[in-house]
């Protein structure tokens, strides 16, 4: 398992990516947390990312490219294919959740509306991904 777990969070509100920043503060998660403000930026870094991330956190909609469509090329890309994707979302609808899993989404989480339940979920999540998952190994 790696030491301290590389995350690519694409969010394009501030207050959520604050909002991130602090759970994963409190909760002593070892993650370094990057941030892209668009799908199209995520896919920019990611294809030119030395070393890959070990997670990505990626929100539906976003400004240009939407989540789906950045999941979508994400696993049609053979290096990016292996990441695990994690789509955070405040969206509920069933058709949001069907499309994830449909392009290979390994997890739909809804974006809970408080703080404390966000802090939640962010500790259940760095629990499972980062001490009891195994994640792929890159290519170094």
């Amino acid at each position: 398992l790696p030491e301290i777990m590389e995350i690519l969070l694409v969010e394009d509100n501030p207050a959520d990516v604050v909002l991130m920043q602090e759970a994963l503060y409190e909760i002593e998660a070892d993650v370094e947390l990057s941030v892209a403000m668009s799908g199209e930026d995520a896919l920019v870094r990611l294809r030119s990312a030395e070393p890959l991330p070990d997670l990505v956190i990626l929100d539906l909609n976003l400004p240009g490219k939407h989540g789906i469509v950045v999941l979508e090329e994400m696993k049609m890309d053979s290096n990016l294919r292996p990441i695990p994707v994690i789509v955070l979302s405040s969206s509920g609808d069933q058709r949001d959740v069907k499309a994830v899993y449909e392009h290979n989404g390994n997890c739909f989480v809804r974006k809970p509306g408080e703080y404390d339940e966000f802090v939640g979920v962010m500790e259940r999540l760095e629990k499972f991904w980062l001490h009891t998952a195994y994640l792929s190994p890159h290519d170094d």
